[in-house]
């Protein structure tokens, strides 16, 4: 009992916990992942695949707050998260780090060897991919972190995955969310750019003016809800997911690869 609250001895893999986050990023509706979104015919007729009924099993309050304190851990120093930031975009994701596995007793954990992991989900307003790296670290490793190795792998991953998908970016690249511009006025006399001798000086306040949010195109048959599509690439020492969430219960428009 005193190793469930810390995740020891509770066996789950990479697959099922982004399971867990996409339900997050879907607003506490659980849509299982499918590995094919459609299979195409001799003849060329593309047949969809047909979803698993899924249902919600989180509230949308509890996913949207969730979701908010997500996004603080990938923030700047001295946030845990903050290697796994993508420039333009706001991610929600967590860290991790474990011993590994060895055994099959509730015991049997490496001391020496630990497993770094990263899980998280963008753009974190209107979620449309989640990933997650799990890194194996060798014996005598220090400083193998969650936050430290998979975190960059994780930045890299889900900055090409946007990209590549046509995402458009929420944020500014440089991290500011606001622009504040002045009125634009002419045919006046110019006023003074101080205050009067003697006056109390005070700040000038110009009108804050809120970025323009680029629509986010999703497949042609999306509608109210999100799907998440998912595949997984195995190397030698590390493995990395990959979810796609859309607004459809129904398959996704893009057909997915077979796994490697």
């Amino acid at each position: 009992m005193l190793t469930k609250p810390i995740g020891y001895g509770l066996a789950a893999t990479p697959m099922q916990v982004l399971d867990a986050y996409m339900t997050i990023a879907n607003g506490g509706k659980i849509v299982h992942p499918r590995l094919v979104s459609a299979r195409i015919d001799a003849q060329g007729v593309r047949h969809q695949t047909v979803a698993q009924p899924g249902g919600r099993v989180v509230s949308k309050a509890t996913a949207s707050a969730v979701t908010e304190m997500l996004t603080h851990v990938v923030a700047p120093s001295p946030a845990t998260g903050g290697s796994a930031a993508v420039p333009g975009y706001t991610v929600a994701g967590k860290t991790g780090t474990a011993r590994q596995k060895t055994g099959n007793g509730a015991d049997s954990f490496a001391l020496a060897k630990l497993e770094a992991t990263f899980v998280g989900f963008a753009p974190a307003e209107n979620p449309r991919f989640a990933v997650i790296v799990v890194l194996d670290g060798q014996a005598g490793n220090v400083g193998f972190y969650g936050g430290s190795e998979s975190g960059p792998l994780f930045s890299q991953v889900m900055a090409q995955t946007l990209r590549l998908n046509g995402v458009a970016p929420t944020r500014d690249p440089q991290g500011l969310s606001q622009s504040v511009t002045g009125p634009l006025v002419s045919g006046l006399a110019a006023a003074p750019t101080g205050p009067a001798v003697g006056a109390p000086s005070a700040p000038v306040k110009a009108p804050v003016k809120a970025p323009v949010k680029a629509p986010v195109k999703a497949p042609a048959h999306a509608a109210d809800s999100k799907e998440v599509k998912s595949k997984v690439a195995k190397g030698k020492h590390r493995r990395v997911s990959t979810g796609r969430a859309s607004r459809s219960h129904g398959a996704s428009s893009t057909q997915s690869k077979p796994l490697q």
